[in-house]
């Protein structure tokens, strides 16, 4: 199963087979699964509700604009991972 890039930790889009699951996006490390829907993430920094109904850029919007400490850190985190 591999997972789209909405699917919150856990929870898989589609079943197409896969070598091994894909791990979840790193952006999911500051939203919360909202269990009511697939398509929303509440944000763990200001528990605000951010849309991720086809992609996560939502996310990375939200912190961008509200969370401009947060949103270094994850880009650190992003560019250190790119880098392995």
């Amino acid at each position: 199963m591999s997972i789209s890039p909405c699917s919150p930790p856990g929870q898989h889009a589609s079943s197409s087979p896969s070598p091994r699951p894909k791990k979840p996006p790193l952006i999911w490390d500051h939203f919360e699964a909202l269990p009511s829907t697939a398509q929303q993430g509440k944000c763990k920094a200001c528990r605000m509700n951010v849309s991720c109904k086809y992609n996560t850029g939502n996310f990375v919007r939200h912190l961008q604009l509200a969370h401009k400490d947060i949103y270094r850190q994850y880009q650190n985190k992003i560019g250190s991972q790119w880098t392995r």
